[in-house]
């Protein structure tokens, strides 16, 4: 729950976005590191790849621990599982349904009626001229 409390402050602010950044470059490092691991076919090479990925990994570990994350994939579901929670979320669900009632009460009301193609080039043009403000109507300070 601690993560979850901190993965929401990190998501505000610049120190956040900061520190966001620091835990990509440690995680990028450990890639990288497997990488030039993967990569090395003379064993002395082999040797000093495993060191560096090792102290990436606990450069990485440190970081992630001190924010309460035990894993670089346990701080990316926490993340995953922040943008669910939050109140953005019930608004994204309550105009998909909205949009779904509309949708159902045009189809009821239209049927299958499609625009004719030849009108489809004078549809920007009439969404314009309803967006004009009407002169009839006092503008609003």
């Amino acid at each position: 729950m601690a993560a979850r409390k901190a993965l929401a402050e990190l998501s505000r602010g610049s120190a956040g976005v900061e520190l966001l950044a620091e835990i990509e470059q440690a995680h990028a490092a450990v890639e990288a590191a497997e990488r030039r691991m993967v990569g090395a076919r003379i064993p002395s090479l082999a040797v000093r790849a495993r060191q560096r990925l090792r102290n990436a990994q606990e450069a990485e570990r440190q970081i992630l621990a001190a924010h309460g994350y035990d894993s670089w994939l346990g701080l990316q579901l926490c993340r995953v599982d922040t943008l669910f929670a939050q109140p953005a979320y019930e608004d994204v669900v309550a105009a998909e349904m909205e949009h779904r009632a509309a949708l159902a009460s045009w189809e009821e009301l239209a049927g299958d009626t499609e625009l004719p193609t030849e009108s489809a080039p004078f549809l920007p043009a009439r969404r314009n001229v309803a967006l004009r403000p009407d002169p009839a109507r006092p503008a609003v300070a």
